[in-house]
């Protein structure tokens, strides 16, 4: 890895660090950030845009999905629970 590759790494580091972010949620944005998102997403374990990791990477639009056990009726919401085998 470059000098500038490390450097760029450690600012984002200290920033996430600043903002009181765990290192394991750091190293999720910082991996996030390195995909290339074109169309549409959906973040399952999250209900909203202001608590998903997805924030980072692709501004709020129509494209963009979460999933949870909970069912909630939402816009771009879906009630999915992943240990099910079966779904309706």
């Amino acid at each position: 890895m470059s000098i500038t590759k490390n450097l760029n790494f450690l600012t984002e580091f200290i920033k996430y660090t600043a903002k009181g972010f765990s290192v394991c949620k750091i190293y999720q944005i910082l991996e996030l950030k390195k995909l290339d998102i074109k169309n549409e997403i959906i973040e399952f374990g999250s209900d909203n845009y202001d608590e998903s990791l997805i924030k980072f990477r692709k501004k709020n639009s129509k494209y963009v999905f979460f999933s949870n056990i909970s069912k909630i009726v939402k816009k771009n919401y879906l009630c999915i629970d992943l240990e099910k085998k079966k779904y309706n």
